[in-house]
């Protein structure tokens, strides 16, 4: 069953890899950008249904990605992963739809898609 496709966007290439293998088992589309410059052109290419996005990486953060969709008018759900202490703070002010503080258990980031997903539709 097809759940829709998610965008992985973070700069560490081991948890694209084992997020993108967990999507792709729960049914997802997954594909993946270790920064916002490459999370952007793939949002551009083809909307995914939601964004999982990491907040601190190089070239383009999640907050500067968060600004430019914005200012583009191109609204998905993100979720927000993070090792910040705040990962709330980071949610409300970027408009995610949900955040999850790293590390995490891979049934608790699929939850937190799922919600997100039913919410936005």
């Amino acid at each position: 069953m097809d759940h829709g496709q998610v965008l992985v966007v973070d700069d560490d290439p081991h948890i694209c890899d084992a997020l993108a293998a967990a999507l792709e088992l729960a049914g997802f589309r997954v594909a993946t950008a270790c920064n916002g410059i490459e999370a952007l052109r793939a949002i551009q290419r083809e909307r995914p249904s939601l964004v999982l996005l990491d907040i601190h990486m190089p070239l383009l953060d999640g907050p500067g990605l968060a600004r430019m969709l914005a200012e583009l008018g191109i609204q998905l759900p993100i979720v927000v992963m993070t090792t910040d202490p705040w990962p709330e703070i980071y949610a409300r002010e970027m408009g995610a739809s949900a955040f999850i503080p790293k590390p995490f258990a891979i049934t608790q980031l699929l939850s937190q898609v799922h919600m997100s997903l039913e919410r936005a539709s």
